[in-house]
Formats: C-alpha cells, structure tokens, sequence
C-alpha cells in the first residue's frame, strides 16, 4: 500500500482508513475541541490491543 506523502507520511501509514478518513477525524475533532484528548485515547487504543477472549469456558471447579 502506498500513501500519499503530504509531510504526515508517518501518521497516515500507521491508520489504515488512509489520509481521508484521517483529515474528517481531524476536523470533527477540530469541531468537537478534544483533540488532544482524543488523539491520546487514539494512542493509547492503538498501543494496547483488546485482551483476546477466551478459547474455551473455564472447567467449572468440582465443589
């Protein structure tokens, strides 16, 4: 995949909705007056992936 290079070359290959989708968060975020705090939520949603569910139920414990 290639991106367009725009001086954000960095950012836009890191998300894969691509340079669009990022300029309308921009701007919603720009609207909504939380960017920072939305960017970090970003971040830290990006660094710390989901916990994977379990596999299987735990065995129930014999009583």
């Amino acid at each position: 995949m290639q991106w367009r290079k725009r001086g954000s070359d960095k950012v836009t290959r890191e998300w894969p909705m691509g340079e669009e989708e990022m300029k309308r968060r921009e701007g919603r975020e720009r609207r909504l007056g939380s960017s920072c705090r939305w960017s970090q939520l970003i971040t830290h949603a990006l660094a710390t992936p989901p916990p994977l569910p379990p596999l299987s139920p735990p065995p129930p414990s014999p009583n």
